[in-house]
């Protein structure tokens, strides 16, 4: 292949919610505009046309695109522990080798082998998406940069992990990391220092202080039988305040962009 960049969700998504009461039809919105290394970072918008209603949605796997085709189906299911089984790097997702997911182990969780620890890092993935968010509403854009590297840190395999290593440490420049939640604001540090700050901080408010999302967090992770049927293409999974769980199908359309992606995958047309 050429030079490829993955679709993930800088897509024109056109898609339906279907619930218990009602099919609703969701349109894709964009991106905020923020970027890294030549990737968009989160958050991504998309409106609920039949209820007006706004998601504002987040990318968690640095592991996976979504590729043509560019439809696909995935199920929501609320951030709680009772539904960890649905997710990605739930521990029982089919499609996903436990053995090569979560390789990051410098927050000093360490390997991360149980349920527990497993879902300990969906909720220190929600932390930081509120901090990214706490710094979006000041415009602190290289604080909403940090917090979604570090989340992504957090369930990158260990196919993947020494390109997003590799990225962060070859960002140079002084940062500086700020904890919007629990208050803070480090010297200038480089952007290694930045990332690694957040993502103890993140892992400091979920252990030490038992920060729980103050939001309704939902998980959006491919169905597991459409999987199956497009030979085992598993999208990326995200975070996203969602009115119910459901099951969710996603309908792309591709845009032709310049150098812009959720994450670097293969080598191909430039795809956004």
């Amino acid at each position: 292949m050429l030079k490829s960049y993955t679709l993930s969700c800088l897509l024109l998504f056109s898609f339906t919610l279907t619930t218990a009461l009602a099919d609703d039809d969701m349109v894709w919105n964009g991106v905020n505009g923020t970027s890294w290394s030549g990737f968009y970072t989160s958050p991504y918008f998309a409106t609920d046309t039949t209820t007006g209603q706004s998601l504002t949605i987040f990318c968690l796997d640095y592991n996976h695109e979504i590729a043509p085709p560019t439809e696909w189906h995935a199920d929501l299911n609320t951030l709680s522990p009772a539904n960890q089984s649905a997710y990605l790097y739930g521990g029982s997702y089919p499609l996903i080798n436990p053995a090569t997911t979560f390789a990051f182990t410098g927050d000093g969780l360490g390997t991360v082998t149980t349920d527990a620890q497993r879902y300990q890092r969906y909720v220190e993935a929600a932390w930081l998406f509120t901090n990214l968010l706490d710094g979006q509403a000041v415009h602190d854009t290289n604080g909403m940069i940090i917090s979604q590297v570090a989340a992504w840190h957090l369930f990158v395999d260990s196919g993947h992990i020494a390109d997003l290593q590799g990225r962060t440490s070859g960002t140079g420049g002084s940062y500086q990391f700020t904890n919007y939640v629990g208050g803070g604001t480090t010297s200038p540090i480089s952007f290694q220092q930045a990332v690694d700050n957040a993502i103890q901080a993140a892992q400091s408010a979920v252990v030490t202080s038992s920060w729980s999302p103050g939001l309704d967090w939902t998980v959006i992770s491919t169905d597991p039988a459409w999987a199956r049927s497009q030979g085992g293409l598993v999208a990326q999974e995200f975070l996203t305040h969602a009115p119910e769980p459901a099951a969710i199908v996603l309908f792309g359309t591709m845009l032709v962009a310049v150098g812009f992606s959720l994450r670097h995958r293969r080598r191909a047309k430039p795809i956004s």
